[in-house]
């Protein structure tokens, strides 16, 4: 009896780092309020490294990071970081510094976005505009979506 339950345990702890992933977000020391923009599966943008634990995203202070890497569709683990006067990394947490975390997944003929979008430090009633992070960053999707009149 004692053998089998320590067969299922050790079993449990190894199917856990292939089941369940980390992923860290960290903001850049100068980043300022606003929508943060992790961008993937764009064949224009590096590719992430997969470290034993998971992914960090290091964000620049231009709120949008883009990687030609995969977005993790399992079981995710998700940590959100801002790298502090003493170039540490101070916590933030989901539904006070970090909130509406959101996926997009936008896939047209000739169009394809993927990105996981939240807001640091939002003011309530903040809305993000999809809208206008795709004319900004795709323009091939021009012809594919609504694209406001005299918008290039």
């Amino acid at each position: 009896m004692k053998t089998t339950g320590l067969r299922f345990l050790m079993g449990l702890v190894a199917a856990l780092p292939s089941g369940c992933k980390s992923e860290s977000y960290v903001l850049a020391k100068g980043s300022k309020p606003g929508w943060i923009v992790v961008e993937f599966e764009n064949p224009g943008c590096p590719a992430m490294e997969n470290g034993w634990r998971g992914r960090d995203f290091v964000i620049p202070e231009s709120g949008c990071l883009c990687t030609s890497s995969p977005i993790d569709r399992g079981y995710v683990y998700d940590r959100y970081y801002r790298i502090g006067d003493d170039g540490g990394g101070d916590r933030l947490e989901m539904g006070k510094q970090i909130h509406a975390r959101s996926g997009l997944n936008l896939t047209l003929e000739g169009c394809r976005v993927t990105a996981i979008v939240f807001r640091y430090d939002a003011a309530g009633g903040t809305t993000w505009d999809s809208g206008a992070f795709i004319r900004e960053r795709h323009p091939e999707c021009r012809g594919t979506i609504a694209w406001p009149a005299g918008e290039k």
